[in-house]
């Protein structure tokens, strides 16, 4: 149900087994209580209602981007594609030249992940560890440097 209802949704990634896990709890916890409550099990439109409560108030959690990641895993990514893709050809460079050139990339790929992580809730799509389209924004900004 939750990949029919937010497509982009990753059901392998540990923060989406963890919410599943935890909205599993929720739901034993809910169903229990009504049986406690009332005497019966829920009948198919309570348990309608009970779903079309949680899409409203906790579908959000599901359609967050699931690509999170570290200050340390984008520095990474960043210094490996701009090897791979030729971007910085260590043939055109002295050594020393090379590792400094890499250095400076490194230290500016920090500054622009630290200046993309807003902690303001309702922004997430500005902050740089959530945002799949923040992350690919900031690498080509750094990247159009070498153009």
């Amino acid at each position: 149900g939750v990949t029919r209802l937010y497509p982009e949704c990753d059901l392998t990634s540990r923060r989406s087994l963890n919410l599943l896990h935890n909205e599993y709890l929720l739901a034993v916890q809910e169903y229990d209580c009504y049986v406690a409550k009332h005497k019966h099990k829920p009948d198919y439109h309570v348990l309608i209602e009970y779903f079309e409560e949680w899409r409203i108030n906790r579908s959000e959690l599901f359609q967050e981007n699931e690509r999170v990641i570290s200050e340390q895993d984008f520095l990474e990514y960043y210094l490996n594609d701009v090897k791979s893709s030729r971007l910085l050809k260590a043939s055109e460079y002295t050594e020393e030249d090379y590792r400094f050139i890499l250095k400076r990339e490194r230290y500016l790929a920090s500054q622009m992940f630290k200046n993309n992580c807003p902690g303001i809730y309702g922004y997430q799509e500005l902050n740089i560890r959530q945002s799949k389209k923040r992350q690919d924004y900031c690498l080509n900004v750094l990247k159009k440097r070498f153009e």
